[in-house]
């Protein structure tokens, strides 16, 4: 089985939550509105990992965030961290 973990980043502000739409090329739910986020690297914290996807996505960096879930799934662990400030 695969192991994998990937860090999602909630974007919330006033009862609103930022979503991405995924590339139409994507083998895995293409096309698809999804959270900002992406694979956390070898080395790489889940919060590091989260920072990086968010900065390479969207351009924003998270200033202010916690963890709010963890959801193991299919051999892949989901880090889910609620973004307050960026």
């Amino acid at each position: 089985m695969f192991l994998t973990d990937i860090a999602c980043a909630i974007f919330w502000r006033e009862g609103r939550v930022l979503l991405v739409r995924r590339a139409g090329h994507k083998e895995r739910f293409p096309d698809c509105w999804d959270l900002v986020g992406g694979h956390v690297e070898i080395g790489e914290s889940p919060e590091a990992a989260m920072v990086r996807e968010a900065k390479e996505e969207i351009g924003l960096t998270p200033l202010r965030f916690r963890k709010v879930a963890k959801h193991v799934e299919h051999g892949t662990t989901y880090h889910l961290f609620l973004v307050s400030e960026w």
